[in-house]
């Protein structure tokens, strides 16, 4: 009779840790956590056994070697394409006027009409001062974050963009379509998002010419009337006029050159002045700073063979957060899903569900590359073929016909997932979105060497 209470009893526990595997209760895995913590360390004791046993460290095979190196000197391509990117297609767009290089860090929390950006030095940066991003205006600085920053010797500010229910700028349609005849220009006001459903819209107020059909949005704010220095954005685009039906009724709406949501990456911040404004020294590799720690994967943690869940061998004690970012080398191998108390669980990058902001680099015809923002993607899984498969909205599409070659980065805007880690190569297509993509990796990228985990600073999740 023993034996038989003992072995149900048994049974009982395992479909318990069962049904917690696959539907977990925060309570309940903050006390496992803490009960299983001496397993863990005793684990970690006895490491040193397996190394002795096992085969010699993947990092020592020359033909991996080669390929992380290859993988560094790609991403130092990357990394100067990408902070150029900020600048406008015509360098003269910025005569006359001052500017400020910086990178978007993350959103507000509970406002999506709110981004942080870090500014490189002791920028001297005001509220007020206007933010765009390559030719197309964001919105402007309202406040400087009062919180410690991560990065030391750098400021943090906090950017209010256009789509807020509250922004308001001058501006003017360009080369517009009125009763089938052009207008060369017709002012008006732009700030909020359009009651239009389906797709994002810049909402249009106070039209001087309410029949006005189509046309390019370009900032045109009064120096005399403004209350920001947002005049300085003056000639920058805000999107394209479109006249759009909706319940019944025709809404005019500007329909951004920017994807607001997920798009911004690096952006700059004009302030009165000609040319860069204070310090302009650029950081150096993401991949080298101390927001890194050295971690290793134990078991699996999804028990479906389709999912690519990693258990991780540090946790929230080790500074690590939910969605920061795992690597191998300079690739990105996925984001932790759960931070526990001394370990987490990792999404890895085959896993579907997994979303991260991404960046492509777009092979040119002249053999260079030139960055495109996809914006976040949504991974699928793998295919047969062991490609990654994710969905692109592509609300920002790749001009022309067929597809582009291109590799695949991690872009900027998320807490705790640097820039410039390398997913994979793809065939893009170009048009409208949505897409289905396949990123294709090299053999070995699903059994990746030694790992590094992203983890807090300053109380936290550094970019």
């Amino acid at each position: 009779m023993g034996f038989s209470r003992s072995r149900t009893l048994y049974l009982v526990l395992c479909l318990a840790l069962a049904v917690l595997s696959l539907r977990p209760v925060e309570p309940v895995d903050r006390l496992l956590d803490v009960l299983l913590a001496p397993a863990r360390v005793f684990a970690e004791l006895s490491a040193p056994v397996g190394w002795l046993q096992g085969r010699r460290a993947r990092a020592s095979d020359p033909s991996e070697a080669g390929a992380r190196a290859a993988d560094l000197r790609r991403y130092a391509e990357v990394e100067r394409a990408v902070l150029d990117s900020a600048q406008p297609a015509d360098p003269h767009r910025l005569d006359g006027v001052g500017w400020r290089h910086a990178e978007v860090v993350r959103r507000e929390r509970g406002n999506l009409d709110r981004i942080r950006i870090r500014v490189d030095g002791r920028s001297g940066v005001e509220p007020g001062f206007p933010v765009v991003s390559a030719d197309s205006y964001v919105g402007v600085v309202v406040e400087r974050w009062g919180g410690q920053g991560d990065v030391p010797g750098s400021d943090e500010l906090v950017v209010e963009l256009i789509t807020s229910a509250t922004a308001r700028i001058g501006a003017s349609v360009e080369g517009g379509e009125l009763n089938g005849m052009t207008v060369e220009l017709s002012d008006l006001v732009v700030g909020g998002l359009a009651p239009i459903r389906g797709r994002e819209y810049l909402d249009v107020h106070n039209p001087e010419r309410r029949g006005i059909e189509r046309g390019r949005v370009v900032v045109n704010d009064s120096k005399e009337l403004a209350e920001d220095l947002t005049y300085l954005a003056n000639g920058f685009l805000l999107g394209e006029l479109e006249r759009v039906a909706e319940d019944g009724k025709d809404v005019l709406g500007v329909r951004p050159g920017l994807d607001y949501e997920t798009g911004l990456y690096q952006v700059l911040v004009l302030c009165p002045g000609d040319g860069p404004v204070g310090a302009t020294a650029r950081r150096g590799s993401m991949l080298e700073d101390d927001g890194w720690r050295r971690a290793r994967f134990f078991l699996r943690s999804e028990p479906s063979w389709w999912r690519e869940g990693r258990k991780l061998s540090l946790g929230r004690i080790h500074g690590v957060e939910r969605g920061a970012a795992v690597a191998s080398g300079a690739r990105f191998v996925g984001r932790v899903e759960r931070a526990g108390l001394t370990i987490s669980d990792v999404r890895m990058v085959g896993d579907p569900g997994l979303a991260f902001a991404a960046l492509a680099m777009i092979r040119t015809p002249d053999g260079g590359e030139s960055p495109h923002v996809m914006g976040r993607i949504t991974g699928g899984g793998r295919d047969a073929e062991g490609a990654l498969r994710f969905e692109w909205p592509a609300t920002i599409e790749i001009p022309g016909e067929g597809c582009v070659r291109a590799s695949v980065w991690t872009g900027s805007g998320e807490a705790g997932v640097p820039r410039g880690l390398l997913v994979g190569d793809a065939e893009l297509p170009c048009g409208p979105g949505p897409h289905i993509i396949r990123i294709h990796q090299p053999q070995g990228a699903q059994e990746p060497g030694s790992l590094r985990v992203r983890v807090a600073r300053g109380g936290e999740p550094v970019p």
